[in-house]
């Protein structure tokens, strides 16, 4: 029987952070960093580390919003040996061309498209994310999957990220249903599988690259390619 609701993270789920962000990385390291002599891998490696440490922080509200666009090219700048005083750019640009240029890119993962038509014949489709609310919209338009989505449900504009079950209760409170009319599908395990496990809600790890899981979470589902979504969905 399908779920009445499928509500889907969007970035590291539907839409390629790691493939898009690679793309307009390499466009800012060749912009401005090649002629420092800092290696392209360095740069690349060690501004991922930071922005997923940055991101988990900002999960947990541990930091704000403001606090992870400031510091995550600043700090990796500065892990890699270079003096911010001495550089002869705004690194402040960097942050503001990343997520210009991120936003208009439109790799997602691969079947999306085709899952997406299938699931939205049977099921309502909706957004939950803890995303910034000047980019969801954009990212979702330059992949051409806004029209799929019935409610954006943004944890910046609600006040709550996942997992608090405080956006978890928003988004039924506006579905006008219950957890169990609901199947939530993304790929972090704490904010994503056990946001929805706590308040009562089915819930699919999407794990493409089949890391171990952790025996304190154990999801509904798990899944490694989109398109084993038709299978659980019927």
């Amino acid at each position: 029987m399908p779920y009445p609701h499928i509500i889907f993270d969007l970035d590291h789920t539907l839409w390629d952070f790691e493939a898009n962000a690679e793309q307009v990385l390499n466009q800012l390291y060749n912009e401005y960093l090649k002629e420092l002599n800092i290696e392209r891998s360095d740069f690349m490696n060690i501004y991922r580390a930071n922005n997923h440490h940055l991101w988990q922080q900002y999960h947990e509200h541990k930091i704000t919003k403001h606090e992870l666009k400031a510091r995550r090219f600043p700090d990796t700048l500065t892990q890699l040996g270079l003096k911010l005083a001495d550089l002869d750019f705004d690194i402040h640009k960097l942050e503001h061309h990343f997520i210009e240029r991120s936003v208009e890119m439109d790799a997602v993962f691969p079947h999306c498209h085709r899952v997406l038509d299938a699931l939205a014949k049977s099921s309502r489709l909706h957004i939950m994310t803890n995303g910034f609310v000047e980019a969801q919209h954009r990212k979702m338009k330059s992949a051409k999957i806004d029209h799929y989505f019935e409610h954006i449900f943004i944890s910046e504009e609600i006040g709550a990220n996942k997992p608090s079950s405080k956006i978890f209760e928003f988004a039924l409170a506006a579905l006008d249903c219950t957890a169990n009319d609901c199947l939530m599908v993304g790929d972090n395990l704490v904010a994503d599988v056990g946001g929805a496990k706590d308040i009562g809600m089915d819930q699919v790890w999407f794990n493409p690259d089949s890391l171990d899981k952790p025996a304190t979470i154990q999801p509904s589902f798990e899944i490694k390619c989109l398109s084993e979504l038709l299978d659980i969905n019927h």
